[in-house]
């Protein structure tokens, strides 16, 4: 073990630790935020969540130079006329769109391919696809509750199996980066990358072997959750008392926080391009800022590996 030990401390620091996003790279963002509007728990703040998170990173996208295409889906009352919308946030402009609950049978396929084609372009090596998600995460599957539809005057509720959700992420070339705030949403954090740390010879193995083979740098998919996957996830946290915080989901605050967001306008911050923001300080912000009260009982998660996500950066390069 202490030769295994010295091996990794001698390799480690001499690896890529990061991943980062090419500078001409697009931002890709899918937020939902749903609150069910009293058809099912009504939570309170996830639909300002997903807003909040899509201007934040839009304003960023901005701050840095970076192209970008934000996808919103929400079931708020817009006064589109429909149960749920679209809202596509371009580079270019934006452009509002109805969708139809009549349109989805098969919520499993119809509704990420229908969200997907909301996107102009495709998402490829270099850039960055993320995905929100704000709303109920089924019990014991962390499932999100996602579609629902009114049948013989009852609501007909639909989860979005998980495996179906991160599948349909990691498809992608880019980088990608799923940042779930929901009950049970642990269950997105898959097996880490240097397998299992209950077993340190094995994991210690593996990580040698990672370092030193050829696909060391093809590490992509990212994830961080705002419980682990048998805890819920709370839509704020009493215990911060500070501008904001009874407003947003008590993970997705610290998110927010992270990113610069001005929780006094609600809106991203434009002209803030001096920092380096990456998937592990958004991780350990949230992890550190979430009140001590609350942590007993929510804790944020997030898939461990030796790489971190570049997401904007004023003097990375590749």
């Amino acid at each position: 073990m202490l030769i295994l030990l010295s091996v990794f401390i001698i390799l480690a620091p001499s690896c890529d630790f990061f991943t980062p996003s090419d500078d001409d790279g697009k931002i890709y963002l899918l937020a939902f935020g749903l609150e069910y509007n009293e058809k099912l728990n009504k939570l309170e703040n996830t639909v300002l969540d997903m807003r909040g998170v899509t201007s934040a990173f839009e304003a960023l996208a901005k701050n840095y130079g970076k192209d970008y295409e934000i996808v919103a889906y929400t079931d708020d009352d817009v006064g589109l006329g429909s149960t749920f919308s679209i809202e596509r946030i371009t580079t270019g402009g934006i452009d509002r769109e109805v969708f139809s609950p009549m349109d989805v049978e098969n919520v499993d396929d119809e509704l990420l391919a229908a969200l997907d084609a909301s996107f102009s372009t495709t998402p490829m090596e270099g850039d960055i696809f993320i995905l929100y998600y704000a709303g109920h995460g089924e019990d014991g599957t962390g499932a999100p509750v996602i579609y629902y539809e009114e049948n013989d005057g009852k609501m007909n509720y639909k989860t979005l199996p998980l495996r179906k959700l991160i599948d349909y992420v990691q498809s992608h070339n880019s980088n990608t980066l799923m940042i779930m705030d929901s009950c049970y949403s642990g269950m997105a954090v898959e097996e880490d990358e240097i397998g299992d740390l209950l077993d340190p010879i094995t994991a210690f193995g593996n990580l040698f072997s990672e370092i030193t083979g050829k696909e060391n740098a093809k590490f992509k998919d990212f994830v961080i959750t705002a419980a682990h996957y048998n805890q819920l996830s709370y839509d704020s946290d009493p215990y911060i008392g500070k501008d904001g915080s009874d407003r947003h989901g008590a993970f997705t605050y610290q998110v927010l926080k992270y990113l610069g967001y001005d929780f006094e306008s609600e809106s991203g911050v434009y002209g803030n391009n001096n920092r380096t923001i990456t998937v592990s300080g958004m991780y350990e912000s949230a992890l550190d800022g979430i009140s001590s009260q609350m942590k007993l009982m929510m804790m944020p998660d997030a898939r461990k590996t030796r790489y971190d996500l570049v997401l904007f950066s004023p003097n990375f390069k590749n």
